[in-house]
């Protein structure tokens, strides 16, 4: 999963339209910051992106955002969130998706984030069949135990694999509430490089 994504942020994301979708929300979230921080400079991004957290975005504004050119940059970037065009919509905006995604410029960039989709729906099959899809769902245990692991490798602190599944256990499979426990532990153990279910057991927030 994300093999494509991945490989697209590294060549400047050559698709003009991607849709990450799922019940993962730190992973869409983490896959459209990476796109947009690819292609565009942080300077001018105030000039080149527009997001949009709506179940009914400005049609209008986004036509007229993306048509016109970019400032100092080689790509416009709009973020839409949660719009559920990809399950259900009027057929005025079918028409007006399907004719834009067909007449976007070379340097127009579209990243949507959908909790969920509709595999049957016609703009998703668009999307689908000439853009880039990835899904997200929850992660699979041994997944999740595989992450925190490189999560904390990167800080430079180990955890076995045993203490990595007990900490899931007693915090969540949420990926953000995860992310926000190991950060306490890295900023807990500073002189220590090993997170043990000893400190788990001190330091993080336990579920009910």
């Amino acid at each position: 999963m994300a093999g494509s994504i991945k490989k697209d942020i590294r060549e400047g994301c050559k698709s003009k339209v991607y849709l990450v979708w799922g019940e993962e929300d730190f992973l869409k979230d983490y896959y459209a910051d990476a796109m947009i921080a690819s292609v565009l400079n942080k300077d001018f991004a105030d000039f080149n992106y527009k997001q949009f957290s709506s179940k009914k975005p400005d049609n209008d504004d986004i036509e007229g955002f993306l048509t016109s050119y970019p400032f100092m940059s080689d790509k416009k970037v709009v973020y839409i969130k949660d719009s559920g065009i990809f399950k259900k919509c009027s057929e005025d905006d079918k028409e007006f998706w399907k004719k834009l995604f067909s007449n976007l410029p070379d340097f127009a960039l579209i990243i949507f984030s959908e909790k969920t989709v509709d595999k049957r729906n016609v703009l998703y099959k668009y999307v689908n069949d000439n853009f880039s899809c990835e899904e997200f769902p929850h992660q699979k245990r041994s997944d999740l135990i595989s992450w925190i692991a490189r999560y904390f490798t990167k800080y430079e602190k180990n955890i076995s694999a045993e203490a990595a599944d007990y900490m899931i256990e007693c915090c969540s499979e949420n990926m953000y509430i995860l992310k926000s426990e190991m950060d306490k532990m890295i900023s807990y153990k500073i002189h220590s490089k090993l997170i043990t279910k000893e400190d788990i057991d001190k330091c993080c927030c336990k579920i009910p």
